[in-house]
């Protein structure tokens, strides 16, 4: 697909290919065949697990200003959602139990099933002063 533009071949990047201006590569991207294997590539990649916490992880920096931090692996086998027990701090949950606990209060309410599943204790505001 490369070899499809014209262009300078003594001045190459390290993989081998070859230096494209902007117009250039514009162009390319936009041409069909290349414009559907980008298109087919990118679906597959948002489907592997990584990349959905990838996902994840940008909407709650960029949306909430919240860190993502978290502080133990996931050690559910069903389908999990992550929890901001504090404003940088996440912890994994069962999906079935984070969406029962929507609306006000949401921390508050979460935090004694989540000192049980993973037997721990924390205090809201003693995590968020730390981080100040």
């Amino acid at each position: 697909m490369l070899q499809e533009l014209e262009f300078d071949k003594s001045n190459t990047m390290t993989r081998g290919y070859a230096y494209i201006c902007k117009e250039c590569h514009k162009k390319y991207r936009n041409k069909p065949k290349v414009k559907k294997h980008y298109k087919k590539y990118n679906k597959e990649w948002r489907r592997r697990p990584e990349a959905k916490l990838l996902h994840i992880k940008s909407k709650a920096k960029r949306k909430r200003n919240l860190g993502f931090d978290l502080l133990f692996d996931n050690p559910f086998k069903c389908k999990v959602e992550f929890h901001h027990i504090s404003d940088a701090f996440v912890v994994a949950i069962p999906t079935f139990i984070h969406k029962q606990y929507y609306g006000k209060n949401h921390r508050e309410r979460l935090k004694p099933i989540i000192e049980m599943l993973y037997n721990i204790t924390y205090t809201i505001s003693d995590i968020n002063k730390q981080q100040q």
